[in-house]
């Protein structure tokens, strides 16, 4: 996989090379923007969001959660309402921020989930 300093940037890509600096910035500020890129094919997109992954930040998480709880709050059925004294014996290990790529052909309610009608009534 090619670098992402390396990938040639012009007009017709530069809003999405913009697009990933932007989510990667905010995500390190805490406030995370998610990217959705879609044209024509053979443009790069894949490309380019592939190589972004490389210079994402790396996060501290509870070790080996799979949830990947933040040690100051955690959220997964293991960890949440874990005495802080657990957690301090778990430790911690850092990762690499989790990239995930969404196939082309996923319809929304794979990508966003669905709504189990049973349970909302």
């Amino acid at each position: 996989m090619r670098s992402y300093e390396s990938l040639v940037k012009h007009e017709g890509n530069s809003a999405l090379f913009a697009a990933v600096e932007i989510s990667i910035v905010s995500t390190l500020a805490g406030r995370p923007v998610h990217v959705h890129a879609e044209g024509v094919r053979g443009t790069g997109k894949t490309t380019i969001m592939r190589a972004a992954a490389g210079i994402l930040p790396v996060i501290e998480r509870i070790a080996g959660c799979e949830h990947n709880c933040r040690p100051w709050a955690p959220h997964c059925p293991s960890h949440r309402g874990a005495p802080p004294a657990r957690l301090r014996d778990v430790g911690t290990e850092f990762v690499p921020m989790p990239f995930l790529e969404i196939s082309h052909s996923a319809r929304l309610g794979t990508v966003v989930g669905s709504i189990d009608l049973a349970r909302v009534v």
